[in-house]
């Protein structure tokens, strides 16, 4: 009986951990160490996605189901190759923007708040083209809105624009949600 390792069974179920390993990160590091801890978390995060998608891309099959109490039943995550390709880049780029957040973050995008909503932002931008079913793809995109909302308030305390901005954003990610709820309905 040959065994063989399924990299996106894997790769689906490490980025879900390595997720909330970084964003129990983000909260509890001190804030000396927390860039470098969860911008290393997240960059494994990353580098784990892009991995994920190049095995898609190449036509390996696998699947993450999450069980759920939704009346839809549960959340099942299994990228084609064209989702595959989606989570390499985000891979690709996330795995980029932790390394370089790890240096670059100070002040209100050093905050507990601002690590714990990118260690979520990341993960759900690269399970969206994953999402096998509407309301993963639903509840992922909503996790992906909410993360980045977040995201953008860390400096409101410090530019009051910000503030009037991500209203705007939330708004227009919200009104975005319920045009993908129409067109999936």
């Amino acid at each position: 009986d040959e065994r063989t390792v399924n990299l996106v069974d894997v790769g689906l179920r490490l980025q879900v951990a390595l997720a909330l390993v970084a964003m129990v990160a983000g909260l509890l590091a001190p804030a000396p160490h927390r860039s470098r801890l969860t911008g290393a978390v997240t960059a494994v995060t990353a580098t784990v996605g892009l991995v994920t998608g190049i095995a898609a891309m190449a036509g390996t099959t696998g699947a993450l189901t999450l069980p759920a109490s939704l009346p839809l039943g549960e959340l099942v995550f299994a990228p084609d190759r064209l989702g595959g390709l989606f989570m390499a880049v985000a891979g690709g780029v996330g795995m980029l923007a932790s390394v370089f957040g790890i240096g670059y973050a100070h002040g209100p995008a050093a905050s507990a708040t601002a690590w714990t909503a990118f260690a979520a932002f990341l993960p759900a931008v690269q399970l969206v083209p994953a999402a096998a079913d509407v309301m993963s793809f639903l509840l992922v995109w909503e996790a992906m809105a909410i993360a980045s909302t977040v995201l953008l308030l860390a400096d409101h305390a410090h530019r009051p624009e910000v503030l009037s901005a991500t209203r705007w954003y939330a708004v227009m990610t919200h009104l975005g949600f319920l045009c993908l709820v129409g067109g999936f309905a």
